[in-house]
């Protein structure tokens, strides 16, 4: 049975991309291993790019604060699921999403009760422990970085044992995220290949990033990679990375790569401050000017011991599965006992 899923969600520069990318990816795995067919429901702002990955999905296109429109559209597609990941969605909002006989799963809020969701997935948000839970109503609970929606090349390319930590470091990544609501790709990359600190930077440049004629003082150290599908072969290859703070990080610790998150976005500062208390990440500040930056590069290129320690800790996170969030997903299709 062919079963018919409609997606919810939102990304753009300023508002990040992640949500977009994630769905992007959960989009393929449900058409390829359940046959669904997957539409999606957006609004005008939302960069739609990251969805198509190589086919051309159903788009519907309306404000979100056009719920009436928005209502009529899932009343006639009449999907068997509804999943909502969606930027500070409300509860009267997913009240309206709710049609017919449709399940429903939201991802990465904290505001919904216990009475509209059958389930709610906090792979962000729920913090650094994996957890199962219902509070006695309608909806089951899942937190922690196990629920994760990785690129399937996390999983494929993963080293099976993490390396010793090299003794040099080579080569610094530089990935802020899809977004780069600030900017800082360039700045931090361009800092980084000046400095000299390692012979190769690999700088990631995501849908937001606005790089023109950088001026670099040794352009032969850097080498660009224009909005990779995938950041699993780019992890890979570095000794340590500057990151952004939203699921970038989830994936440099997934592959063992030890990170200096930037946080570029409000929420961002409560996933790096977790990462930094948990140890597989340092914390700056979007404000830092190039010699901060570069002295914190500097001094975890050196120390050897603590980039493998925050590499384990990292590593030990996540593995790339996705199987935790399609288990969820199968329960709404009474694969595994129904909603």
């Amino acid at each position: 049975m062919a079963y018919r899923v409609v997606i919810l969600c939102s990304g753009d520069h300023s508002r990040g991309m992640g949500h977009v990318y994630r769905m992007g990816i959960l989009a393929e795995a449900l058409s390829s291993l359940m046959e669904c067919q997957v539409s999606f429901l957006v609004d005008p702002q939302t960069i739609i790019a990251p969805l198509s990955r190589g086919r051309l999905p159903e788009v519907h296109i309306i404000s979100s604060d056009d719920l009436k429109s928005r209502r009529r559209v899932l009343f006639r597609l009449d999907p068997h699921l509804i999943i909502v990941d969606e930027y500070g969605v409300s509860e009267k909002d997913l009240a309206m999403y709710r049609v017919g006989n449709s399940r429903m799963i939201v991802l990465d809020s904290l505001t919904v009760s216990s009475d509209v969701a059958d389930h709610v997935i906090n792979a962000i948000v729920g913090g650094l422990v994996n957890r199962e839970w219902s509070s006695g109503g309608r909806t089951r609970y899942y937190a922690g970085p196990k629920y994760m929606i990785l690129h399937p090349d996390y999983r494929r390319l993963r080293p099976t044992r993490l390396p010793r930590a090299s003794r040099r470091v080579t080569t610094v990544g530089v990935a802020m995220g899809g977004a780069d609501a600030l900017n800082l790709t360039g700045k931090i990359g361009g800092w980084l290949a000046g400095a000299g600190l390692c012979t190769q930077v690999l700088l990631v440049k995501g849908h937001g990033s606005q790089i023109h004629d950088l001026k670099v003082t040794h352009p032969e150290r850097l080498v660009q990679i224009d909005r990779a599908d995938s950041l699993a072969g780019f992890f890979i290859q570095c000794d340590l990375a500057v990151t952004g703070a939203g699921i970038t990080l989830y994936e440099a610790a997934c592959m063992g790569v030890p990170s200096i998150a930037v946080p570029q976005a409000p929420h961002e500062i409560e996933t790096a401050t977790r990462f930094e208390r948990y140890g597989s990440a340092i914390m700056t500040s979007p404000d830092d000017k190039g010699d901060t930056i570069l002295a914190l590069v500097e001094a975890l290129a050196l120390d050897q011991d603590r980039r493998q320690a925050m590499a384990e800790l990292g590593f030990a996170l996540l593995d790339g599965c996705m199987e935790p969030s399609l288990s969820v997903i199968r329960r709404c299709f009474g694969d595994k006992g129904g909603c």
